[in-house]
């Protein structure tokens, strides 16, 4: 049992001590110690893994056969580049139907506005009716909402258009490639997998009793391959894994890491150390009281006196 931080505070040098007996005229002389030369250092020790903070397949989004391979499995890839192409030609041609229709109702709408414009003159002087000028006036109202609608059909004409080319969205390492030349890419389809090997982290189940202790240290470090990579703890997951009651610890590197799905061992060292069993002393709650109500304590100097905490 460690003393509270107060009572390891009160543990000054002294260099005797008279530790009075209760009912005793006599006092026996004793020699006090400071707690931080009684404590054994202890190291704590989980497994650890490295993981990378960006890992995933590129997947289709449209339906196209694949046209080009611009990548190669292992092949570092930066963020934007393409890796893949479909084939877009039905694409770019409904992006130039879009286009055309949008031509064709800019003139039906230019047409539509001179005929608002004469049909308001001719009802100023009463020579067409105003059923007429509202004829007009819907007419023009019509050909721009369809304008608008065709412009939006255009805009998503050229993202189609735009998802020909499969992107890394970060810079990586071509791991993993499922499509082939010429095969029918379906949306939702994977066809590479990138992984980012510059941003990683390390992750380790550590026994919710060990987690305070990694938290403080300012000493942790993961081994692996015969190499000490220094870390520091930059999460603790809330929740705690009901069959091994362990939560996971998310660590960054100090210096430069070792390549994802690293697997190796975290070690920390706990500062405050533990006290030797043979320091413990036990004794009665009270005078006269059954073995049961005794307790496990340690002996604290505190102003000439051994005092039992």
């Amino acid at each position: 049992m460690l003393p509270s931080p107060s009572a390891a505070a009160r543990c000054a040098a002294i260099a005797a001590l008279l530790l009075h007996a209760p009912g005793a005229g006599a006092a026996t002389p004793v020699v006090a110690v400071p707690l931080a030369q009684l404590l054994e250092p202890v190291d704590g020790d989980a497994p650890a893994r490295v993981i990378s903070l960006n890992d995933g397949w590129l997947e289709a989004e449209i339906g196209a056969p694949v046209s080009a391979i611009r990548k190669r499995v292992g092949d570092a890839v930066a963020s934007g580049e393409t890796v893949l192409e479909l084939d877009c030609r039905k694409y770019r041609r409904a992006q130039q139907l879009a286009e055309a229709q949008i031509g064709v109702l800019q003139a039906r709408l230019s047409l539509a506005e001179q005929q608002l414009q004469r049909a308001r003159g001719l009802r100023r002087s009463q020579s067409i009716s105003e059923e007429v000028l509202n004829q007009r006036e819907s007419e023009v109202s019509t050909l721009e909402a369809e304008l608008r609608a065709q412009r939006v059909a255009l805009a998503v004409a050229g993202d189609d258009v735009g998802r020909c080319a499969i992107r890394a969205p970060f810079a990586g390492v071509l791991l993993e490639r499922s499509a082939q030349l010429g095969e029918m890419a379906a949306p939702g389809k994977r066809l590479a997998r990138v992984l980012d090997i510059s941003a990683v982290e390390l992750s380790a189940n550590l026994p919710v009793r060990d987690v305070d202790s990694l938290r403080d240290t300012e000493a942790a470090r993961f081994s692996f391959n015969g190499t000490s990579y220094p870390v520091r703890v930059r999460a603790v997951l809330p929740e705690i894994d009901p069959l091994t009651a362990t939560q996971d610890v998310r660590l960054e590197f100090a210096a430069t890491p070792p390549p994802p799905g690293a697997s190796g061992r975290l070690g920390w060292h706990l500062a405050a150390g533990v006290l030797p069993a043979q320091y413990l002393v036990r004794r009665s709650a009270a005078p006269g009281a059954p073995g049961a109500a005794q307790k496990l304590g340690v002996l604290v100097a505190r102003e000439g006196r051994a005092v039992f905490v």
